[in-house]
This record gives structure tokens, C-alpha cells and sequence, in this order.
């Protein structure tokens, strides 16, 4: 008896894309660092007293 071809095959159900990744929300940015605070600069130094020259010497008595 003839061979009756095989059923056709149905190609299968096609397949739907996965569903869209949305993308990550947004990385803010972290929020500013402000600069340091101003260093004062340091107090002025004094320049020291003057030294006196110290007193004369007088010489040997005679």
C-alpha cells in the first residue's frame, strides 16, 4: 500500500521576545562635597623684643 506521507508538521508557536529590560533607574549623582572651610592662616609671629646690647663694660680701674 502506498505510503501516505507523515502528517505535516506545524512549525512550532512562535516565540515572543522577552518583555523590554527596562533600564536601571538613573545613578544621582552623589550630592557635591563642599570644599574644606578657608584655613585662616596662622597668626602673625610677633618678630621677639629687641635684645638690648648689654650694658659697657668698664674697663679695669687703673
Amino acid at each position: 500500500a502506498p505510503h501516505p506521507t507523515s502528517a505535516p508538521h506545524p512549525t512550532s508557536a512562535p516565540h515572543p521576545t522577552s518583555a523590554p529590560h527596562p533600564t536601571s533607574a538613573p545613578h544621582p549623582t552623589s550630592a557635591p562635597h563642599p570644599t574644606s572651610a578657608p584655613h585662616p592662616t596662622s597668626a602673625p609671629h610677633p618678630t621677639s623684643a629687641p635684645h638690648p646690647t648689654s650694658a659697657p663694660h668698664p674697663t679695669s680701674a687703673p
